[in-house]
């Protein structure tokens, strides 16, 4: 048994057909090329008007960085290639949805909360605590995959019950090839989920390389211009609102958008912003361990010291980059406030109070109510506790040396 099949559980049938694909070759079996992801998307949406081609480079290099570097499974061919077959169709959807209601250009996205941070660091419950207030709301995985009508034929109602069943079935087949990976991050149609699926819209997002090992692409990324990604996130926002006839205060998340918070805020000039902290040596580990499992699930290798070193190396920049904008004002002061992960925990609706006074937002007694009761209802470690994979790769004290300052800053309590 090798280290990966003892520290990432595998369903049999998925190693059974992995080892088939490896003599048919994955890649003659599960071919991917843009332009027939291209025509493949348009004869199955009955549409082709992708709008802007500001998506195509960020696709081009993505296949590009699969085919030549990801070293994909068969079920990794076969997982990847759908996905971006979805992502394709959706933003044709998107596109003839904006042309036949113009009217949505109108709707306006207020002050939204965007929740940053080092990944595992209580970001993703403290979403779901926001979005139970019933001034908020927040994007649902299944809109967020999905945000327009798929089948004119159907209701609006039938519908709208096909999108969710398709984004739970694409989770379901994660969690089939690696149960484990619930305990990690659990991904459900009716939880707000992360702004990556969002700017997946324009193949400019880190949802791709956390799932692939494509340096290039990631690459690419962080030399690309973010700004097209941001405003295809805004058009998304706009629909979903438009749909529900609703304006309540948006509710985001995403560590991705650290490195270009001058760009989120041209864009959204009236956010407010939750940093969250906690001790990057903890968050390393756990990081490491989620990433074996995503990436595990699409190919049969993962160097965990380079992920490890590749995270950490990025990471330390983007977070003292983070301080210098907020020291420089860049960031404006009122309108970023900080969460520590060990107090939002211990005193989720205190920490929660005091952001909102932070940040200059109304905390009514409804509101206090809703998100106490979800905090009683849905304890952190409901699918058990999340075992670290792989954490022997993580060399603590000297991740405790590249992120001094950072902890130094912000005055982070160690987790020994």
């Amino acid at each position: 048994m090798t280290a990966n099949e003892r520290q990432v559980p595998q369903a049999n049938w998925v190693r059974e057909l992995n080892t088939a694909g490896r003599y048919l070759g994955p890649e003659k079996v599960v071919p991917m090329n843009v332009a027939q992801l291209l025509e493949d998307a348009k004869a199955q949406t009955g549409l082709s008007d992708f709008g802007s081609d500001s998506f195509r480079e960020g696709l081009e290099v993505l296949i590009d960085a699969l085919n030549r570097e990801a070293q994909l499974s068969l079920i990794g061919r076969l997982v990847a290639g759908e996905e971006i077959r979805r992502v394709l169709q959706s933003r044709l959807r998107v596109i003839a949805f904006e042309k036949r209601h113009p009217e949505v250009q109108s709707e306006k996205i207020a002050a939204p909360v965007f929740i940053i941070g080092m990944g595992r660091t209580g970001s993703t419950i403290l979403h779901e605590y926001l979005s139970k207030d019933p001034a908020h709301r927040a994007p649902l995985l299944w809109e967020m995959r999905l945000p327009c009508p798929i089948d004119s034929r159907l209701s609006p109602e039938e519908d709208v019950a096909a999108r969710i069943a398709w984004s739970e079935a694409e989770t379901r087949i994660q969690y089939e090839i690696d149960e484990s990976l619930v305990s990690k991050h659990e991904q459900r149609w009716d939880l707000p989920e992360e702004c990556s699926q969002l700017m997946a819209y324009e193949f400019r997002s880190g949802h791709f390389f956390s799932r692939n090992n494509v340096p290039s692409y990631a690459q690419w990324n962080a030399r690309a211009d973010v700004r097209p990604a941001l405003e295809m996130h805004k058009r998304i926002l706009k629909i979903l609102q438009f749909q529900s006839g609703k304006q309540r205060r948006w509710v985001l998340k995403y560590g991705g958008h650290m490195p270009h918070i001058p760009a989120l805020l041209e864009v959204y000039p009236d956010a407010r912003i939750i940093h969250t902290h906690r001790d990057p040596a903890a968050v390393v580990q756990s990081f490491v361990s989620l990433m074996a499992s995503t990436r595990l699930m699409r190919s049969d290798l993962f160097d965990a010291a380079q992920a490890s070193e590749m995270l950490n190396a990025g990471m330390s920049r983007i977070v003292n980059k983070v301080i210098a904008e907020r020291e420089s004002g860049v960031i404006p002061a009122a309108q970023i406030a900080d969460i520590h992960f060990k107090p939002l925990m211990a005193d989720a609706l205190g920490e929660i109070r005091r952001a909102y006074e932070q940040l200059g937002l109304p905390f009514t007694e409804q509101g206090s109510a809703e998100i106490e009761r979800y905090v009683k209802e849905r304890p952190r470690t409901k699918h058990g506790k999340h075992e670290y994979a792989y954490a022997d790769v993580v060399d603590l004290e000297r991740e405790r040396q590249r992120y001094a300052d950072y902890v130094r800053h912000y005055g982070i309590e160690e987790e020994r």
